[in-house]
C-alpha cells in the first residue's frame, strides 16, 4: 500500500474574527507498507512514513508601553519539521500452537527541526540570535520491542504467560544558536517484563507482572543512570455476565528526558527574561498507582442487536521524585547551578519529593444501529504533597456528549458532539517567581456537527462544523506574551466557527466491479 497527503492551512480566526498570526501551515506526507505472509501463521510487515511540515513559529508582539514601545520584540522563525519513521515487524500466531504467539518489532525514527530567525530583537537588546541566524534540533531514535505469549491449563485454571523486552536509544544533535538552550546528548532506555494472566471459569481473572527498567543519559558534561523493578497486579471478577469490577496496583518508572536534564540559557522574552538552568542531579520518577474500576458490556438491552459499553474508574497515583518546572530566585542554587537573573529569576526542572494525582474517568456508549449516544468525562487533581501547591500540567475537568443517527440504509451518518470544559482558575496553577506557570483559562462549551454519506464502500463524503456556536475560548497550557508588555502571559485564543468538507475515494480492483 502506498499513499500520500498534502494540506495547506491559512491562519485561523478566533470567535471575534481576529486573525491569529502564524497559525497556518503546509504539510505533506508519504506512506508505504508491505505485508508478506511467507508461511502459515507468519506475517512480516515493512513500513515507512515521511512527514514534512513548514510554518512560521512564534507570535508577533509589539509592546504598547515601556522602553520597547512600537518594536517587534518576540522572535519569529521560518520553521521546517521532517519526521521519518521506518519499521519492520514479524508476528507469528496459530490457534493450535499454544507455546508460541510471537510479535517482534524494530523501528527507526528521525525528527529534524530547522529554523531561521526572520523577525525579533538582536542579542544586543535581549533577543536570541540575529535575523538570518539558523538553528537545528535533530532527534534520532532506534528501538525494538518483542514479546511472546504461551498458554497452558492447570485444572480449572487457564494461564497465559507473556515474556518480553524493549529498548530505544535517543540521540539529540543541536546546532546553531539553539545550543544555548539544549546541548547535544544521548539517552538509552531498556527493559524487560514477565506477565502471568490466569482465568478461573468465567468469573475470575488475575494478572500479575514484573517489569525491570534501566536508563543512561550522557550530554553536556552530564552523565546519569538508574534502574528499577516495578510490580503490577490486577484482579477482576465477573459475578454477573457483562459486569466486571476490578482493582489494580501498578508501579511505573520514568527516566528524565535529555531536555529536562540539560536545557540551559536565557529564555528569549525581552520584557520578562528568565534563565533555564540544567539539572544533572535530576532523578527518575517512580509512580505507584491504585485503581478501581467497573467494565460493563451488554447486548440486546432494550431491543435486538443493540449494545451498551461502559468503563468507569477511580485512581490515585503517588509519584516520588515527580519532575516539575520550578522557579528559582536570583542567587538561589540547585544541582550545582546558581540563578543570576535579578528580576524574573530562573526556571529549572526539579524533583518534587512527592506528588499526588487522583481522579475519576468514565466512558459510555449505546448503539442500536439506527442511532447511537455516548457520554464521557474526566476529573483529575494533583498537588505537591510537601507544600500543597497544585501541579502545572493537570487538565481541567471535561464532559463530552455525543448523539447521532444513521439514515438511508445507514449510508448517511449525522452526529453532534458537545464538549464542556471547566475553567482552570489561578488557584489550581502553581506560582513561580510571582507568576503562574501557565495562564488561567475560562470555562467553555464546544458544539461540533458532522454528516457523512457513503455512496459505496469506496466513496465517502463528509461535512463538519466545528465550534458551531462560535465560542470564544482558549485551551489550557497555551500561552502568548501579554499585550501590555508586562505581567503574566495570556492564553492563546483558539479558532472560531470552522467549516470542513471532505471527499474520500479509494481505488482498488473492486472499485469498478469484479476484476475492474
Amino acid at each position: 500500500m502506498v499513499g500520500g497527503t498534502y494540506r495547506s492551512v491559512t491562519n485561523y480566526k478566533d470567535a471575534n474574527g481576529v486573525e491569529i498570526p502564524n497559525t497556518g501551515y503546509n504539510v505533506g506526507t508519504g506512506i508505504a507498507k508491505v505485508t508478506v505472509r511467507p508461511a502459515d501463521g507468519h506475517q512480516v510487515k515493512l513500513g515507512y512514513i515521511d512527514y514534512d511540515s513548514t510554518f512560521k513559529s512564534g507570535q508577533p508582539f509589539t509592546p504598547t508601553s515601556g522602553f520597547f514601545t512600537g518594536l517587534q520584540v518576540s522572535s519569529i522563525y521560518d520553521t521546517s519539521v521532517r519526521n521519518q519513521i521506518a519499521s519492520a515487524r514479524w508476528a507469528y500466531a496459530k490457534p493450535e500452537d499454544r507455546i508460541f504467539d510471537f510479535d517482534g518489532n524494530v523501528y527507526w525514527t528521525k525528527t529534524g527541526t530547522d529554523q531561521t530567525k526572520v523577525d525579533g530583537l538582536s542579542p544586543a537588546f535581549g533577543g536570541i540570535g540575529n535575523i538570518g541566524d539558523t538553528r537545528n534540533f535533530t532527534i534520532d531514535t532506534k528501538g525494538f520491542d518483542v514479546h511472546n505469549t504461551s498458554r497452558l491449563d492447570t485444572g480449572p485454571w487457564r494461564h497465559a504467560v507473556t515474556i518480553g523486552a524493549d529498548g530505544f536509544d535517543d540521540k539529540v544533535d543541536t546546532s546553531g544558536f539553539g545550543v544555548v538552550f539544549t546541548p547535544s546528548g544521548e539517552r538509552n532506555v531498556s527493559g524487560g517484563f514477565a506477565q502471568l494472566k490466569s482465568n478461573y471459569s468465567t468469573w475470575l481473572e488475575v494478572i500479575g507482572a514484573l517489569r525491570y527498567d534501566r536508563y543512561g543519559l550522557d550530554g553536556g558534561g552530564v552523565t546519569t543512570s538508574g534502574d528499577r523493578a516495578s510490580p503490577k497486579i490486577t484482579v477482576g471478577v465477573t459475578p454477573v455476565r457483562g459486569i466486571t469490577p476490578y482493582v489494580t496496583y501498578a508501579e511505573g518508572y520514568r527516566a528524565p528526558a535529555i531536555t529536562e536534564t540539560l536545557i540551559a540559557g536565557i529564555h528569549p522574552v525581552v520584557f520578562a527574561p528568565f534563565q533555564f538552568l540544567p539539572n544533572p542531579a535530576l532523578r527518575p520518577e517512580v509512580g505507584k498507582t491504585k485503581e478501581a474500576g467497573l467494565n460493563l458490556s451488554f447486548d440486546n438491552v432494550l431491543q435486538k442487536s443493540d449494545a451498551f459499553r461502559g468503563k468507569f474508574n477511580v485512581f490515585r497515583n503517588d509519584v516520588a521524585d515527580f519532575i516539575e518546572l520550578t522557579g528559582l530566585a536570583n542567587g538561589q542554587s540547585n544541582g550545582g547551578f546558581t540563578c543570576t537573573v535579578a528580576f524574573f529569576g530562573c526556571q529549572q526542572y526539579q524533583n518534587i519529593q512527592g506528588a499526588e494525582l487522583q481522579g475519576a474517568e468514565f466512558e459510555t456508549t449505546y448503539d442500536t444501529g439506527l442511532w447511537f449516544a455516548g457520554l464521557a468525562g474526566s476529573h483529575i487533581r494533583g498537588h505537591d504533597i510537601a507544600t500543597g501547591a497544585p501541579l502545572a500540567k493537570v487538565s481541567p475537568d471535561q464532559l463530552t456528549t455525543t448523539v447521532g443517527a444513521r439514515f438511508l440504509d445507514r449510508k448517511l451518518t449525522v452526529a453532534v458532539r458537545w464538549q464542556s470544559v471547566a475553567a482552570k482558575p489561578l488557584d489550581e496553577i502553581p506560582i513561580s517567581n510571582g507568576r503562574p506557570a501557565f495562564p488561567p483559562t475560562s470555562a467553555y462549551n464546544l458544539v461540533n456537527l458532522y454528516a457523512g454519506y457513503a455512496f459505496n464502500p469506496d466513496v465517502t463524503a463528509g461535512f463538519a462544523i466545528e465550534n458551531l456556536l462560535n465560542q470564544e475560548y482558549a485551551r489550557y497550557l497555551s500561552a502568548i506574551p501579554n499585550p501590555t508588555g508586562s505581567g503574566s502571559p495570556i492564553a492563546l485564543p483558539s479558532p472560531g466557527i470552522t467549516f470542513k468538507g471532505s471527499l474520500t475515494v479509494r481505488f482498488g480492483d473492486d472499485f469498478f466491479g469484479k476484476g475492474g
